[in-house]
């Protein structure tokens, strides 16, 4: 369990509808390393997959703290 860090936490808070807080990575995959020359989502997928276990942060789940009385926190979950 990780609690999150104040700016963490006010970029938590400050998302809404109509404005998120939003990093998002950018891959780029080279095609010419498959045999059948072209990549598509299941493809994208296997490999997410497979890296799965490099990066804790990939089992975690949002745990917020009871009344609002303190940062929330990252959990393993069950």
């Amino acid at each position: 369990m990780r609690r999150l860090s104040g700016t963490d936490t006010l970029m938590l808070y400050s998302e809404n509808a109509k404005a998120q807080n939003i990093i998002a990575p950018v891959a780029i995959y080279d095609a010419s390393t498959t045999s059948r020359g072209r990549i598509g989502l299941d493809d994208v997928l296997r490999f997410v997959e497979s890296r799965l276990h490099v990066s804790e942060s990939f089992r975690e789940r949002l745990a917020r703290v009871p009344l609002g009385l303190g940062n929330p926190y990252l959990d393993q979950g069950p």
